[in-house]
């Protein structure tokens, strides 16, 4: 099997089968070879071009061929819109709605981070974690947010917060207040 795409391959039975479930969409030589390339690739074109119907079509095909209950596809996008338009567009369809819940994981870098990075080391270090996720927090600029968590932890610069919460220092560190 190969690892880097758990032995699966798209296929053009694949290709028709999309095209009966999604009737909509345009499928060039161009987007079917998007479809079939089973590596990371980067894609840059115009608003509205279909980059999101492409990659939710590769899902569709990726969940319909999904055999793992244990591991997952991981789709990351910058901002909750395209979060929130690709959990809607799968969610239309039976077959993509076995993606919106575990083991699967759709959402930003930043909840990726928080969700199995950031979060499970702070409370391995003993270091209580309030979420507070409101309407208010949302709606603050990210400066102003990045303002109240220095207000919060004004007393902490990275080296103090590492002796505190793992009894280690860091070798430098470069935060300034």
């Amino acid at each position: 099997m190969d690892k880097e795409n758990f032995g699966l391959q798209i296929t053009d039975e694949d290709i028709e089968w999309v095209r009966t479930i999604m009737p909509d969409i345009e499928l060039d030589e161009c987007r079917i070879q998007i479809l079939k390339n089973m590596n990371s690739v980067d894609i840059h074109a115009c608003p509205g071009s279909g980059k999101t119907t492409i990659l939710v079509a590769k899902l569709a095909i990726l969940s319909r061929k999904w055999k793992w209950q244990n591991r997952g596809i991981c789709v990351l996008s910058h901002t909750n819109v395209a979060r929130e338009e690709i959990e809607e567009r799968l969610g239309t369809l039976n077959v993509g709605k076995k993606l919106l819940s575990y083991p699967h994981f759709i959402g930003t870098f930043q909840a990726f981070l928080d969700t199995f990075i950031a979060m499970p080391f702070l409370r391995s270090c003993g270091c209580p974690v309030n979420i507070i996720d409101t309407d208010y927090v949302v709606a603050l600029s990210p400066e102003d947010r990045l303002k109240n968590l220095m207000k919060a932890f004004r007393h902490l610069d990275l080296n103090d917060f590492m002796r505190k919460y793992t009894n280690k220092k860091m070798v430098r560190s470069t935060w300034k207040r």
